[in-house]
């Protein structure tokens, strides 16, 4: 898929025969405010990249993420990859939040003692 990806050409909204790769197209789209050449690059883009079994890949793709996220114990790779940012059972979230402002507040005082005194 990273091939079919980064191989990608797209001709020039302002010169057909000319081919822009990648790193050209993005590029423009991080600075164009046209929406017809935005619209030209964003559509041949995709049908570049989508039209060389990207599609099949990426399903591929999915259906072994999930069949290891099952064999794991998660419904899904979806749910494997959120559950780094669940809480853990038994974890006290209003205390932890109590514990990081106190550290915060402790930081903001000795922060405004050294500005008193200067040497900050």
């Amino acid at each position: 898929m990273v091939n079919i990806y980064n191989s990608g050409a797209v001709p020039s909204y302002k010169s057909p025969r000319r081919l822009l790769a990648l790193a050209e197209l993005n590029k423009i789209m991080a600075k164009s405010r046209d929406p017809e050449e935005l619209r030209h690059y964003w559509e041949g883009w995709r049908d570049a990249v989508g039209g060389r079994g990207m599609g099949t890949l990426f399903d591929q793709h999915v259906e072994l993420a999930n069949q290891a996220a099952r064999i794991a114990g998660f419904a899904d790779a979806a749910e494997m990859d959120r559950e780094e940012y669940e809480e853990d059972e038994g974890t006290d979230f209003a205390k932890e939040l109590e514990t990081a402002w106190r550290e915060i507040r402790h930081e903001v005082v000795l922060r405004q003692k050294h500005f008193e005194k200067g040497t900050i």
